[in-house]
């Protein structure tokens, strides 16, 4: 985190404390819900204001307005439940659970569910596809330090046994002038993990790699990088690799892939389809593939029951932003919930939306014709 971004939160959760302590001496001198009431949308609305005087808004917000939520909310509740302990009881414990119920999210959010990865196991089946094909998709690395967490999931995926692996981008998310350590950092695990497969590696740009040398993250390694959008035959399918505007493209046309084999028996038949692209915008147009894969939204990070991602930054729908969707146009769309999460000057969390690791088994269907 950068030194006046420190400065800053420090500065903010002075003006908290105080504002806090107000607060818990405005309840106890006449404690009722309506004072609680009164007091928590004041710790709300001062909260912002405070967080408006130190950032210039986006995620950076939310970051400042976490430690209001998670930290001083409680402690205002557990304030409220002492002192309506003795006149309302059962009101003081509802409360005070109230306080222990966030505490629990947050210790979730922020020391749980982010390094909670879930290895999701998917299969497609096909009479375009010729034999067993196994593809394990990360997507969205986006970190800031490496650590023990991104040496399992790479150690996980080649555990797995892949024949393709598949790089969805947004790699590195740190300051230019510590882009240049870190990117040789990173070479170096996967160096030390042997990064291979063998029908190929192959890595896409993400929204946060433009302006990076990303490609340097795999020098010296059997990865093919794809900047422009461009169509490999591998193992028996057709994979495509969109460039980073091309995966923005609501309006996107691909050329049908064409099998050039000589089959007897049957006429001529496309190979099963693959496409890769970071964002899953390009979901939306009514390309020819079978499958279509795409990470960013990285499930929205925090989902709510019953509402799902409350924000994917996409154009899709929330119901597309993870999992497996079938298409209106056909075929089906495969969003990862990523293996990283949103870095830099935002709040660190996932909330129900644990990082996802994405392993792909596509096997051969008999025709029914």
């Amino acid at each position: 985190m950068p030194d006046w971004m420190t400065a800053r939160i420090v500065y903010y959760n002075i003006i908290l404390v105080c504002l806090n302590a107000s607060l818990v001496w405005f309840l106890s001198r006449r404690p009722s819900l309506k004072r609680l009431i009164i007091a928590t949308l004041a710790l709300g609305i001062g909260g912002s204001i405070a967080a408006a005087l130190f950032t210039t808004g986006g995620f950076c917000t939310l970051t400042y307005l976490s430690f209001a939520i998670f930290i001083y909310l409680p402690i205002l509740l557990v304030a409220a439940s002492v002192a309506l302990r003795g006149r309302l009881p059962k009101t003081a414990l509802a409360i005070f659970c109230s306080a222990l119920l966030v505490v629990a999210t947050g210790i979730d959010a922020f020391f749980i569910e982010p390094h909670w990865l879930e290895v999701s196991h998917v299969t497609f089946s096909s009479p375009k596809i010729e034999r067993p094909l196994r593809i394990v998709f990360i997507a969205d690395f986006q970190t800031d330090n490496i650590s023990a967490y991104e040496e399992e999931f790479l150690r996980l995926a080649l555990a797995e046994k892949p024949d393709i692996i598949l790089f969805g981008g947004d790699y590195l998310q740190v300051r230019r002038e510590r882009w240049a350590a870190l990117s040789k950092e990173t070479n170096r695990l996967l160096q030390d993990v042997e990064l291979q497969a063998p029908a190929g590696v192959f890595a896409v740009q993400g929204n946060i790699d433009r302006i990076t040398p990303w490609p340097l993250i795999f020098a010296g390694l059997p990865v093919t990088i794809v900047s422009a959008t461009e169509s490999f035959d591998v193992a028996g399918i057709r994979l495509t690799c969109l460039s980073l505007s091309d995966s923005r493209n609501q309006n996107l046309t691909l050329p049908k892939p064409v099998d050039n084999r000589t089959d007897t028996d049957s006429e001529k038949s496309s190979p099963f389809h693959v496409v890769l692209g970071h964002l899953p915008d390009y979901a939306m147009s009514q390309i020819p593939a079978d499958l279509l894969l795409a990470g960013h939204t990285h499930g929205g990070q925090v989902q709510l029951p019953a509402l799902g991602p409350i924000m994917t930054m996409s154009k899709v729908p929330r119901s597309w932003a993870s999992g497996i969707t079938d298409l209106p146009h056909g075929g089906r769309l495969l969003v990862s919930r990523g293996v990283g999460m949103e870095r830099h000057g935002s709040p660190r969390l996932r909330f129900l939306c644990r990082p996802e690791l994405v392993v792909i088994d596509l096997l051969p269907e008999k025709s029914t014709e």
